[in-house]
């Protein structure tokens, strides 16, 4: 028996199967790869960025320590009258500052935008060929990111709706007219509200380097609070003749004996005309305010007249810090401080905190 071979139908019809297994196989891959555009390369240190959404814009700049020390020199006029000083939260300790009026920044604002800008590589398209006011990309309602180094603008994104799917939110690069996901934490990261960026921090002295902390106003006789001498428990430079009064008794313990709250501080004497006076809670309470003053807002033009109170804050060294208050408006304190250079808002609360509780002083 002669053996003839495979067919040639048959080695045609392998043929034309292979062919077709390769071109499905090469499809499937095509198909799986994802679209996407790189993002330009950062070179070089970013010294300015700019958020612009319609009207509002907003600019930060980086400032070499030199620069931003230059920024916070200013005096705060009377009362305080004080130089202010590089503290932490003030411009001398800012990297960044914001606007012509060179405002401190808080550094972590801006970190989280331009930590996620550098270690932004790709990212996926979604068209090329979109309506872009179909994904909220229209003058009136996106956000544009803006990243300059030196006299170079290498990436520029525009911020829309958020995405169907995924943490993302639709977007542009550079001005291009594809469709772009972008980070949904990054568009969380870029605000148009410049209080967001704000340094809020508008005072603080750590309790170890307190000696004593003053309550002044034309119109009543100064409180002072002072440290207690190590191992007096009781308050007895504050004339109560080693007795509990002028402390607050908590709650009962397990022993049913009531527990009074601990503190290093004491008055330097009873206030007058008060029926109870301050107690270790709001001692406390007043060295937590003065370690980390925080403002919750910054007016638009500075109170008139003087101050209805002052807490001025003595140190183990450096100039005593001064806190001025004004009258209550709509639950928030006009305040200053010889620590920066601008006004600022405190929550009633917390100013009441920073008076003991004296209701005579606001």
């Amino acid at each position: 028996m002669t053996y003839t071979g495979i067919p040639r139908k048959t080695i045609i019809l392998a043929t034309v199967l292979a062919v077709l297994v390769a071109i499905f196989v090469i499809q499937e891959r095509g198909g799986n790869r994802r679209n996407t555009v790189p993002i330009p390369e950062i070179s070089g240190e970013i010294d300015q960025i700019r958020i612009v959404a319609g009207d509002e814009k907003l600019r930060f700049y980086r400032r070499d320590a030199a620069g931003a020390a230059d920024a916070a020199e200013a005096v705060v006029g009377e009362p305080g009258g004080t130089q202010t000083e590089a503290t932490p939260g003030n411009a001398a300790s800012a990297e960044w500052t914001m606007g012509e009026e060179a405002y401190p920044v808080n550094p972590d604002a801006l970190a989280a935008i331009e930590k996620q800008i550098i270690a932004l590589r790709e990212v996926d398209v979604v068209t090329s060929r979109g309506n872009p006011a179909d994904y909220g990309l229209t003058e009136e309602t996106s956000r544009t990111l803006r990243i300059f180094t030196g006299d170079l603008e290498p990436v520029a994104l525009e911020f829309g709706d958020t995405a169907a799917a995924g943490n993302a939110v639709y977007g542009r690069l550079n001005g291009g007219d594809a469709i772009v996901l972008l980070p949904q934490a990054l568009d969380t990261a870029v605000a148009v509200d410049p209080l967001r960026y704000r340094e809020k921090t508008m005072a603080a002295v750590p309790e170890d380097e307190i000696v004593e902390v003053r309550i002044t106003s034309p119109d009543f006789e100064t409180v002072r609070v002072v440290r207690k001498i190590s191992g007096d428990d009781d308050p007895d430079a504050a004339g109560n003749e080693g007795t509990n009064e002028g402390t607050e008794v908590g709650p009962a313990d397990a022993s049913g004996d009531p527990v009074t709250p601990d503190t290093n501080w004491a008055l330097a004497a009873p206030v007058p005309d008060l029926s109870e006076q301050p107690g270790a809670s709001q001692l406390n309470a007043l060295i937590r305010e003065v370690a980390a003053l925080e403002a919750t807002g910054f007016p638009e033009y500075e109170e008139p007249g003087a101050p209805l109170a002052s807490v001025v804050v003595e140190r183990t060294s450096g100039a005593p810090v001064r806190i001025d208050l004004w009258r209550p408006v709509e639950e928030r304190v006009p305040a200053a401080a010889s620590t920066t250079p601008y006004r600022f808002y405190l929550p009633e609360w917390r100013a009441r905190r920073l008076l003991l509780g004296i209701e005579r002083f606001l």
